[in-house]
């Protein structure tokens, strides 16, 4: 027999019944490969922060930590960093927490019927006959546009991440070389802001 539910057929239904375009499907890969690069060297990064040593036969502090959990940590150990490479740190840290939240809209919540033109909405955390939920729902829409300068502020964010670690790693690199990038950084921080949730809602037009 042969399946209903192949790659064309379910492309078909997303696109028809939801309305999105391939374009937008495939920029949404792209931002989940990108952010999966970001996460993986984060950790990394954390570890190298914190002079922790690395023993094979133990555990680092590190494992199995939440992306947020990492977060906190590396604003912890940031602050015995040089003051400009601290800063860098904590304006990285701070996009990141934005970026979050729509990471996890996409990867964890429901497309939500549309039209086309108008982008893609997810809803995530969605509330049942109204059931008390523990956590907000988060409700996000992107255009084609935002989602690659999501995409963008991402890959800058995993740069700086891989820069701080090298530095605080002891390689040889230099402050200067992870404060160059200081305005894209900037960037980031500010494209995260399009999509800063609002209480329990985030939306960005």
């Amino acid at each position: 027999m042969e399946s209903r539910l192949t790659f064309a057929e379910v492309l078909r239904n997303i696109k028809g019944y939801y309305g999105v375009r391939p374009s937008t499907l495939q920029k949404i890969g792209v931002f989940t490969i990108v952010w999966g690069m970001f996460e993986s060297g984060l950790e990394l990064t954390v570890l190298a922060v914190a002079k922790e040593e690395m023993n094979k036969d133990k555990r680092p502090s590190t494992d199995a930590n939440k992306v947020s959990d990492l977060i906190k940590r590396l604003r912890e150990k940031s602050i015995q960093l040089e003051k400009s490479v601290c800063n860098i740190s904590k304006i990285m840290c701070d996009a990141v927490d934005d970026l979050l939240v729509l990471r996890n809209a996409i990867d964890h919540g429901w497309i939500v019927p549309g039209k086309p033109k108008k982008g893609i909405e997810f809803i995530n955390n969605p509330r049942w006959l109204n059931v008390e939920r523990r956590r907000g729902t988060t409700e996000v829409h992107l255009t084609d546009q935002l989602l690659e300068k999501s995409i963008e502020a991402v890959a800058i964010l995993h740069e700086c991440s891989m820069r701080l670690q090298l530095f605080a790693g002891g390689l040889g690199y230099s402050a200067e070389w992870v404060t160059e990038l200081a305005s894209e950084v900037d960037r980031a921080r500010y494209i995260a802001s399009l999509v800063k949730p609002s209480h329990t809602t985030l939306r960005s037009e």
